[in-house]
């Protein structure tokens, strides 16, 4: 997607973008592998952890995105179009491999 795109970083296409990594000239921004990775990871990691453990997960995708925005080396629609890259990849692995059948939990005992 990145050479179909051709979408430079921010320090490429902005004026006064601090950046705090070094990338080779030509370097291309969208999407994030970062955050396509991230969400993968959790959508596939999802499906076998109980509710609190997967709000973790997404909590640590989310610290990914932010933090490759906070470095400089992506825009918000780069990190978009990864998160959405990792979700459509994550549930093409949970549909081709199977996810585990989860068991309801009787409404009096609550999470």
């Amino acid at each position: 997607m990145k050479q179909e795109v051709e979408r430079g970083r921010p320090g490429a296409l902005l004026d006064g973008v601090h950046t705090r990594e070094v990338f080779g000239e030509g370097s291309l921004g969208f999407p994030s592998g970062h955050a396509a990775v991230a969400a993968a990871l959790t959508v596939v990691a999802s499906a076998h952890l109980a509710v609190r453990w997967t709000v973790l997960a997404l909590v640590l995708a989310g610290v990914v995105v932010v933090g490759r925005m906070y470095v400089g080396v992506h825009l918000p629609l780069d990190l978009v179009g990864g998160l959405a890259l990792g979700v459509v990849a994550g549930a093409a692995a949970n549909l081709m491999l199977g996810v585990p059948e989860r068991r309801r939990v009787p409404e009096d005992q609550g999470l």
